[in-house]
């Protein structure tokens, strides 16, 4: 069996693997947030489809 890994082990790991679908999710989340706001709001932004960039 392997040994368990350490916290700041599994920690690095994340960093190098988990970064890349970290960023999706943070961008996903803001464009979901940007569409609230949107939806919420009275502003001209409105009509802008929201495409990520």
């Amino acid at each position: 069996m392997k040994e368990k890994k350490s916290k700041r082990e599994e920690e690095e790991e994340e960093e190098r693997g988990g970064r890349k679908q970290y960023n999706r999710v943070k961008i996903e989340l803001n464009i979901g947030l940007i569409k609230i706001f949107l939806k919420t709001s009275n502003c001209p932004l409105r009509s802008f489809s929201i495409k990520p960039t």
